[in-house]
């Protein structure tokens, strides 16, 4: 009876640990680094594990859905799912097709580089973006006050 009990309490402290990271993750967070005056992101994390992001000079807003592992922050979006093309077969694309309106995209929205997701170490207030070799400091998310 007591191996249950301490079981059960066990179960209710780590259940919620992850409510409470939940709501500290949830609010409005801007990217340190500014393009022509603009934060390079703009995120707002909803407490029902969804998020919009919104690049600056970019009309497009994303949306998806977030889930948290350990210290990690994963984001999905079906815009992170479309394949990018980079700037020189664009660039070539147009030119061998010059009337075509179906130009292949050099960004899918995400901010992290990641395959298929955006992923960010959480520290505090701020999100780290993480790379293939790591995190980095540069351009991390910090939370702000809306």
């Amino acid at each position: 009876m007591k191996k249950t009990l301490v079981f059960l309490t066990a179960i209710l402290l780590l259940s919620g640990c992850s409510v409470t990271r939940n709501k500290e993750i949830s609010g409005h967070y801007r990217s340190t680094c500014y393009n022509l005056g603009f934060p390079d992101l703009e995120a707002h994390f909803n407490k029902d594990g969804t998020f919009s992001y919104k690049h600056a000079h970019n009309p497009d807003i994303i949306f998806g859905k977030w889930k948290i592992e350990n210290d990690t922050l994963f984001l999905f979006s079906e815009k992170f799912e479309i394949e990018t093309t980079s700037i020189e077969e664009v660039a070539d694309y147009i030119i061998a097709h010059p009337d075509s309106t179906d130009v292949p995209s050099v960004s899918n929205g995400q901010y992290t580089q990641m395959k298929g997701k955006d992923v960010y170490l959480i520290k505090g207030n701020k999100l780290y973006p993480m790379t293939e070799n790591g995190h980095t400091k540069y351009c991390h998310l910090i939370r702000v006050k809306k």
